[in-house]
């Protein structure tokens, strides 16, 4: 390294730019996320998720589709009484519980 003596009324900024600016490592710490702020993100985040899923609710949803598969059901077994009525003229007193055809 070389150094070059100046008198000190001659220095300025433009003849001391072979001095490491402290600066620009403090511009690259400035750069890196904190440990906070990740925090930050990432509870934001997971708010925006609750609140998702409070919208959607999952098992709410679950349950509808159960209730029309059974309102589907009940209508399928009503439509083959009312075909058993149309039939015979008369209405059953009992309905089969084995799995078997009758």
């Amino acid at each position: 390294m070389y150094y070059v003596y100046m008198e000190e009324s001659n220095l300025n900024e433009d003849t001391i730019n072979f001095i490491p600016n402290k600066s620009l490592k403090k511009v690259d710490s400035e750069k890196r996320y904190k440990v906070t702020e990740i925090l930050l993100i990432l509870s934001a985040v997971g708010i925006v998720v609750f609140l998702g899923l409070l919208a959607i609710n999952p098992s709410k949803e679950a349950s509808e589709a159960r209730n029309l598969k059974r309102t589907a059901d009940i209508s399928t077994v009503l439509t083959y009484i009312s075909g058993y009525v149309d039939r015979k003229k008369d209405i059953p007193t009992s309905l089969p519980t084995s799995e078997t055809c009758v």
